[in-house]
């Protein structure tokens, strides 16, 4: 009698209706591909991944056929009394990314755990697991591969992720994604085992089961042997809504796992197995809180007047977090993303976010807001977004073996993993970008062979430039290792960054070369990490001391300490894994080098080169090879090239086709008239324009002949 009054009281619980889908917001378009996020996660350590994958998974990073709940259904009797029980479980394990590319990701235990009470589910047990599989319309056969050392890395779950999916290819025309799936993968599941073998107050194991064959018969039986913190390949995350429907009425599984009736509705674990009195006492794994960390810090940011600036963080940690912003130390307000609507000098400086939770708070790396002010017409500007033909040219050189460099100049950054600090990032938008501009022109040099040499890669803007110019743009050099390129080899090489080329020569060390460039390292690994070199007929000169006008060559100089200080680059004093913001001015016959605003070399223009083309590269001066090579690049954003002579320029004219389009330098935020005429007197409006960030294009349907025109502005 006391059991059917459990049993009854347990049904009574009456809950609302299903949830059909996880409580997730719409997924990101520019979210992290499956593809992308194993090249993310590939070198995290256990915590760090599970982070960012709990956070990846929150943020709505999920195939949207991996997001409603399908039902598996059964009847039983027990003790004379049938019951019919519907549980609802997601068609696919654990899956992050795009419907097409996607990361079937196993996690640990603790983790699971974490993420199921997140999306109010629950992880299955061992009967729930046959159940899914004699239910599913797809049953895939297992596919182990040898055991090793590496069976816990992300590259060999992401070789079993493509071998698995080739597998579920084969029944897409069948049955197309979203139908239940299973004999994948294995379980982790709810079990009285977890509070057995390795439990204890700060151990516990994690239970697996299942990976059928097509037979029936599972691979794994129900085994307890490994401890909280693994998870190899074959582990699958099934996540259960945590309601069941027990003829009609829907009631917490865990409810039902500890109530002596009705536990065996969901579980067939025996005395034997631990499952005591009938029942999984503890239907969870017991995880310990987690404290607030920041994932991804706020980026630093050139904004223009009157612009909203955004800063935004991604933090993890048990819920409720708490951002509060501040300012040069001061606290500005909370939240994320933080706004300002109206960018105005009060806004511009040092910006941290602290991020805190009831177990303890995070700090995050200072972003520095600086205003983006424009007075001079732009000649010239390139974002990298759209992919490029013949607009940049590619010269390099080598001194022994074959060309080894890789250039791409529309390359997708926004999820390009860094190590920085002993953890991955990823690279941020640029300073200078807007609208969370993702690509930038990368380069890479002594990558792709064992052969290493000197060697350099340069990439020519089409337009040729001459004095009182200024080009600015955004820079980030990475490189393998940490501080002082520490546990790597081959870290040192050198971003370039010149005027007046030819684009016919590669600007190196030893030959021919012309122009003058200036190079910096990223990581101050060199006795000169600045220089300044000027190019010759037999090969190129650098300049030193007094001639080459730099405030200090070494990054311990305390300038350079200044400029590049600890709190935000990994070297201090070396601009390496961060946007730095350059500008080359040149103006009557003197060269200015410009870092983040602050003058690092003033020399004159004393070469034999007055015009020519923006040259930006990468060189490696030593014959060496960066290990890991792949840490090893360097990208270029945001080129903008302004007029300091401070006169409207029409940059080029040209009738196409039916049309005439005519394209002149403007100031950003300006708006100019450009008026028509046929006789040089009487002249008429075709339209007003307002410059953003580049020069302006105007063009005219009503062509006259003869046809003249002219700019008026900025109004």
């Amino acid at each position: 009698m006391a059991r059917l009054l459990i049993a009854c009281a347990v049904l009574a619980i009456a809950q609302a209706a299903f949830c059909e889908a996880l409580p997730l917001p719409a997924r990101d378009p520019d979210a992290a591909s499956g593809s992308e996020l194993v090249q993310i996660i590939e070198r995290m350590s256990l915590e760090q991944r599970e982070r960012w994958v709990i956070r990846e998974v929150a943020a709505g990073n999920v195939p949207s056929w991996n997001r409603t709940f399908a039902p598996v259904t059964w009847t039983q009797q027990i003790g004379g009394s049938n019951y019919t029980v519907v549980i609802k479980v997601l068609p696919e394990y654990l899956a992050l990314g795009t419907d097409s590319d996607y990361f079937l990701c196993p996690m640990a235990p603790i983790a699971a755990q974490r993420l199921a009470d997140k999306l109010d589910c629950v992880l299955p047990t061992r009967k729930m697991v046959n159940l899914v599989w004699t239910n599913a319309s797809i049953k895939l056969n297992p596919q182990p591969i040898p055991p090793s050392d590496q069976m816990t890395t992300v590259p060999v779950f992401a070789q079993h992720n493509l071998m698995v999916r080739q597998q579920r290819d084969q029944h897409t025309n069948a049955h197309p994604f979203g139908a239940l799936v299973s004999g994948h993968k294995k379980d982790v599941v709810i079990s009285s085992k977890i509070y057995t073998n390795f439990a204890t107050a700060a151990r516990q194991p994690v239970v697996i089961y299942g990976w059928h064959y097509t037979s029936g018969a599972p691979i794994q039986p129900l085994y307890n042997g490994h401890s909280e913190t693994w998870a190899d390949y074959s582990h699958g995350i099934r996540l259960v809504h945590r309601l069941v429907t027990i003829n009609g009425t829907s009631v917490p599984i865990t409810n039902v796992l500890t109530d002596p009736v009705l536990a065996k509705l969901l579980h067939d674990e025996t005395v034997a197995e631990g499952a005591a009195d009938g029942i999984i006492a503890a239907p969870n794994y017991r995880r310990p809180g987690v404290a607030a960390a920041i994932l991804r810090h706020p980026r630093s940011a050139r904004i223009a007047p009157g612009k909203a600036l955004v800063l935004e963080a991604v933090a993890d940690g048990d819920d409720p977090l708490h951002y509060e912003w501040r300012l040069n130390g001061v606290a500005q307000g909370q939240g994320t993303p933080f706004v300002i609507t109206n960018m105005t000098g009060g806004a511009a400086g040092a910006w941290t976010v602290v991020v805190t939770n009831a177990l303890g708070a995070a700090t995050s790396r200072t972003a520095v807001v600086r205003m983006r002010i424009s007075s001079h017409p732009v000649l010239f500007y390139e974002d990298f977004e759209l992919p490029k033909t013949n607009a940049w040219t590619l010269k390099s050189a080598e001194a022994s073996g074959p060309p080894d460099y890789a250039a791409d100049l529309h390359f997708k950054h926004l999820y390009q993993p860094v190590m920085l600090g002993g953890l991955t990032e990823i690279v941020p938008a640029a300073p200078n970008a807007e609208n969370g501009d993702a690509y930038a022109a990368r380069m890479a040099v002594n990558a792709g062979d064992s052969l290493g040499a000197v060697c350099a890669l340069n990439a020519f803007c089409p337009m040729t430039l001459s004095s009182n110019v200024a080009v600015k743009f955004d820079c980030w050099i990475n490189y393998p290792g940490g501080a002082l390129g520490l546990n790597s080899t081959g870290s040192t090489q050198h971003a370039l960054f010149g005027l007046n080329h030819s684009g016919l020569l590669a600007a190196w060390n030893t030959a021919a070369s012309d122009g003058f460039w200036f190079a910096m390292s990223g990581e101050g690994g060199d006795s000169r990490d600045y220089r300044a070199y000027v190019g010759g007929p037999a090969s190129s000169v650098e300049l030193l001391g007094p001639e080459a006008g730099l405030v200090a060559s070494n990054h311990l100089a305390q300038f350079f300490q200044n400029l590049f200080p600890g709190d935000r680059f990994e070297t201090p004093g070396a601009p390496g894994k961060q946007w730095v913001s350059i500008e080359l001015r040149w103006t009557n016959n003197t060269v200015g080098w410009y870092c983040d605003d602050v003058p690092v070399a003033t020399r004159v223009n004393a070469s034999p080169y007055l015009s020519g083309r923006l040259m930006l590269g990468l060189a490696d001066y030593f014959p060496s090879i960066a290990n890991p090579a792949q840490d090893s690049w360097v990208l270029f954003d945001n080129v903008e090239v302004e007029d300091w002579s401070d006169r409207t320029r029409i940059i080029e004219a040209a009738r196409r086709g039916p049309e005439f389009e005519m394209t002149f330098s403007a100031i950003p935020g300006r708006s100019y008239r450009v008026k028509r005429s046929s006789d040089l007197l009487v002249w008429t409006e075709a339209g007003v324009l307002t410059a953003e960030r580049g020069p302006l294009v105007f063009r005219d349907t009503v062509v006259q002949a003869p046809g003249f025109y002219r700019v008026e502005g900025p109004l």
